[in-house]
């Protein structure tokens, strides 16, 4: 077993398993980012979720190999990892075939299933030095993910993961239309005006001329 660790420059805890406990959304993840929705706000709209939950998933989808930063720069974005774009073309079926060879690579998983929650809550709190309450939600986490494979049927699973693969897929176009209205208007420039009375220039949004005081509304 070894433990899946995508970025090697990055914490411990930002490394661990993030709070996203449902493993039909998180592999949605991918169809959100295949439909072009490539910032966590849009991806998490996508998904049907939102705030900080909606935040957790695609640092989850990363944390499991399924997609990666694409690089750094003013707005954050993801893309599909090779994995992703393997994944994404995969059905219900396949999709809950692969996140068990997923999971059945990740350590903590493994400390889990074989020696119980404090095993796993020791190792974190030595290792990592994170907070209780911290742990306790990570645990949470990692006990759903568990109880996917272990208490649910078969077919609950593909039908959990189509859910999630149709809502997103219904919801990404709008969020998609959203996203590029919104790239347009940061693009956009609006002119500039000109005072009347002393002649210098004063955005859009300025009521009163800074040099004379002239009233701009209306301009």
């Amino acid at each position: 077993m070894t433990q899946i660790f995508i970025d090697p420059d990055a914490t411990a805890q930002e490394s661990l398993i993030p709070q996203a406990n449902s493993l039909s959304v998180i592999s949605a993840v991918v169809d959100a980012i295949a439909d072009g929705c490539s910032t966590t706000g849009f991806i998490a709209e996508a998904i049907g979720l939102s705030g900080r939950q909606g935040a957790y998933y695609p640092s989850a989808a990363q944390a499991l190999g399924l997609v990666t930063e694409a690089g750094v720069g003013p707005v954050h974005e993801w893309v599909l990892s090779p994995l992703g774009a393997e994944f994404v073309g995969l059905n219900s079926s396949a999709r809950v075939d692969r996140l068990n060879d997923i999971l059945s690579d990740i350590e903590w998983l493994d400390t889990y299933t074989c020696d119980g929650t404090e095993a796993l809550r020791a190792s974190w709190e030595k290792e990592n030095g994170l907070s209780p309450e911290t742990i306790t939600r990570r645990l949470a986490t990692i006990a759903a993910w568990a109880k996917f494979y272990a208490d649910t049927t078969r077919e609950d699973q593909e039908k959990q993961i189509l859910a999630a693969m149709t809502g997103t897929r219904e919801r990404a176009p709008e969020v998609v239309a959203k996203a590029a209205a919104a790239k347009a208007a940061a693009k956009r420039v609006l002119p500039k005006r000109s005072c009347p009375k002393c002649h210098l220039s004063a955005a859009p949004v300025v009521k009163e001329c800074e040099g004379c005081g002239t009233d701009l509304t209306g301009l």
